[in-house]
């Protein structure tokens, strides 16, 4: 058996559960229905399913790593139909294109620090929210976020998205001691 990020029973061992990391996220899971989601680093889709089956008219799970994309495309379909999609694609190439397709929830969960330009990552994240952006923060976070592969690279979550016109609505407790932050469009 893999290993991967999510523990999936009879497919993969992995260090987080779906119950767990879906922790902080109810709110963001009751908006869903009629909406159209994108799951930035969405590792094996599993969080992007449930988006679907809460009644999202369409979902977009965005991966850079190709064996957990065929990981998250073989759950989507075991799934059963739903309205999704996931793309094989690394998310600092989506920040450099100028194409700016929006979506009404984004959700960026425990991914922006692994951007070189986290930055660059939450402005992407403005620019293509409609209403709402989920952040989870990384342990010990208060809002700033700093690479880890570039340390010296880092987000004023806050900052940013004021000036993206953006206000925090709430704070949810995640999953291992990370925060999740939602941030509405004004």
């Amino acid at each position: 058996m893999a290993d991967g990020w999510f523990d999936i029973p009879g497919v993969q061992r992995g260090p987080r559960t779906l119950a767990e990391q879906l922790k902080g996220l109810a709110p963001a899971l009751a908006e869903a229905p009629g909406k159209t989601v994108l799951d930035l680093g969405c590792a094996e889709g599993l969080i992007a399913v449930e988006f679907a089956r809460a009644g999202a008219m369409d979902v977009t799970g965005v991966e850079y790593n190709p064996d957990i994309v065929a990981t998250a495309v073989a759950e989507m379909h075991k799934a059963g139909p739903l309205p999704m999609m996931i793309h094989h694609a690394d998310i600092a190439e989506l920040i450099a294109s100028p194409a700016r397709p929006q979506w009404d929830i984004v959700l960026a969960l425990a991914v922006l620090h692994k951007l070189q330009d986290p930055a660059a990552g939450v402005k992407y994240c403005a620019a293509s929210a409609r209403s709402l952006i989920v952040i989870r923060l990384p342990y010990g976070s208060t809002g700033q976020i700093r690479s880890k592969y570039l340390r010296h690279m880092r987000a004023d979550v806050a900052a940013l998205l004021k000036a993206e016109g953006f206000a925090n609505e709430r704070v949810e407790p995640g999953p291992r001691g990370e925060w999740v932050q939602y941030w509405r469009r004004k």
